[in-house]
This record gives structure tokens, C-alpha cells and sequence, in this order.
């Protein structure tokens, strides 16, 4: 009877060794599993983060484009534009234009420059 005794002592702490092994590594996985939670967690916040950033990129981009279509809307010109046929260099960088109203003005493709005075080289 003594040796059932100990045989079922025995049998028990194997048994509980087992269970406590077993919930040993149920931690480390969960341990491993609350670690990948939280590396996923900050890689979303950056994600975010960097979509924000993005967004304001586009938006200020849009503000961008809207502003540069004001200024080509403000710079339409007629069709017919005019350009000297026996011209200097610095004349043929200038284009001579009519704005929506129909008043004449000047556009230099060299330097970007537009006028409604006639520039002096013409």
C-alpha cells in the first residue's frame, strides 16, 4: 500500500510537472503573442502617422495645382497670337498676347515675364 502511495505521489507531481510545463509555454506563447500585438499596434500608429503626412502632402499639392489653374485661367489668351518674322533673339523670346478682355500683352519664354508695356527690344 505504501508503494501505491508513492507511486500515485509520483504519478501526480509528473502530472503536475506536465500541467506546469504546459502553462509555462501557453505564457511564453502568450508573452509572444502580446509582443507581436504590440509591435503591429505601433507599426498602425506609424502607417497613420505617415498617412496623415501624406494627406497633407496631397492636399497642400491640390492647393497647389488649384492655385497654378487661377493663374493660367488669368494668363488666357486669344488663339491668335503674333510674332515678327525678322526678329533678334531676345525679340523672339517675346510672345505678344490678347488677355479675355482683349488688351495686349507680353509674355517672355526665356524669363517668364509677362507685360502690357511693350518691352523696349521689340
Amino acid at each position: 500500500e505504501s508503494d501505491d502511495k508513492e507511486e500515485q505521489i509520483r504519478l501526480l507531481k509528473q502530472t503536475l510537472k506536465m500541467h506546469k510545463d504546459e502553462i509555462k509555454r501557453q505564457k511564453e506563447d502568450l508573452d509572444s503573442a502580446s509582443e507581436q500585438l504590440r509591435t503591429q499596434s505601433s507599426d498602425l500608429h506609424s502607417a497613420e502617422f505617415e498617412l496623415k503626412r501624406k494627406t497633407s502632402e496631397v492636399q497642400a499639392l491640390n492647393q497647389l495645382v488649384k492655385a497654378k489653374d487661377e493663374e493660367i485661367k488669368s494668363l488666357k489668351v486669344n488663339p491668335t497670337q503674333t510674332k515678327s518674322t525678322n526678329s533678334t533673339k531676345d525679340e523672339d523670346a517675346w510672345d505678344k498676347f490678347a488677355d479675355e478682355k482683349g488688351n495686349l500683352f507680353y509674355y517672355n519664354k526665356k524669363t517668364k515675364e509677362s507685360t502690357y508695356e511693350k518691352p523696349a527690344n521689340l
